[in-house]
């Protein structure tokens, strides 16, 4: 059987000591609502446990990160007929941009912005080459859609959505003082996302393998480590 929202919301219950979730009581339901979602957000950023895949076709030298994108974990642009991983040695500092003013390259480099509002990818090169390339990205999200009615479920992995509780219940037993309950249901929120980190770094095998340029291709192009291209 499938753990609910609604089990979250009695398992709060049961960690508060107090089942009262009318309008007049300590925690409503709604404010007991808002913690768990807050939580499951914090949950899947702290842990990044959430791996999702999106593709699309470059345009206007931009890309648009999906509205749950927390960090990227590869980027592959497709050139012709060749794929291109290019966050592991290709992505450049807004502060470092004058270094790029004139790169014409048909492998982009790039960089991010728009946090205050959809965050973006832009990126540099030779726009004909670059603008109409298909793009794969693999990201770490968070959840986008709030838990609202008791048969709704988390995204997260089922052994771990008691996560979120631990911390929602800890969040609100700090608002009345109680810092002992609540800094011990940190202390198994913090736990539990120990363990989901170590098995996702398991699942989804973060490594990044030596990537030297030797300058032997192509010596026209320059990037990071020099003229050439990589390997």
């Amino acid at each position: 059987m499938a753990y609910t929202f609604g089990n979250q919301l009695d398992f709060l219950s049961s960690l508060l000591g107090d089942s009262n979730t009318d309008s007049s009581s300590q925690w409503p339901l709604a404010q007991r609502k808002l913690e768990i979602n807050h939580a499951e957000k914090q949950f899947a950023r702290d842990s990044k446990c959430l791996l999702e895949r999106t593709t699309g076709t470059v345009s206007s030298m931009e890309i648009s990160m999906p509205s749950g994108w927390l960090e990227t974990h590869a980027f592959y642009i497709t050139i012709g007929s060749v794929k291109y991983r290019i966050d592991n040695d290709r992505e450049v500092s807004p502060k470092d941009l004058e270094r790029w003013n004139d790169y014409s390259g048909a492998i982009p480099h790039y960089y991010f912005w728009g946090y205050s509002g959809t965050m973006k990818i832009k990126l540099l090169g030779a726009s004909g080459s670059i603008n109409g390339a298909s793009y794969e990205l693999f990201y770490f999200e968070h959840p986008t859609t709030d838990l609202d009615a008791t048969s709704d479920t988390s995204i997260l992995p089922e052994e771990y959505r008691q996560a979120p509780v631990y911390k929602a219940a800890s969040n609100l037993l700090l608002q009345i003082g109680q810092y002992n309950r609540a800094s011990n249901l940190l202390s198994m929120y913090q736990g539990l996302v120990e363990t989901a980190r170590i098995e996702a770094g398991k699942r989804y095998i973060d490594i990044d393998r030596p990537n030297p340029d030797f300058n032997m291709i192509d010596p026209s192009a320059t990037d990071r480590q020099g003229q050439g291209w990589d390997y």
